[in-house]
């Protein structure tokens, strides 16, 4: 079963714009682990380069071994 997750609040300017840019959000273990301030100024590093963040990117098909397999569909 695919599950789509939103964010329960509001993107930072960053992040929206990383969102944009990559076409991905970043992943959910850094959504929930990171504040909102620590995404966006890593959303921003990543726009400033220009490359997405792969463990962001790859999220979703690589296995970590973690119950957060499950909501990839993994």
């Amino acid at each position: 079963m695919q599950v789509t997750l939103k964010p329960r609040t509001p993107l930072s300017k960053n992040v929206q714009m990383y969102l944009e840019t990559f076409g991905h959000l970043p992943s959910m273990e850094a959504m929930k682990h990171l504040t909102p301030e620590n995404l966006d100024s890593i959303a921003k590093k990543a726009l400033d380069k220009g490359e997405p963040i792969p463990e962001w990117r790859d999220r979703e098909t690589t296995k970590t071994g973690t119950r957060m397999d499950e909501l990839y569909g993994l």
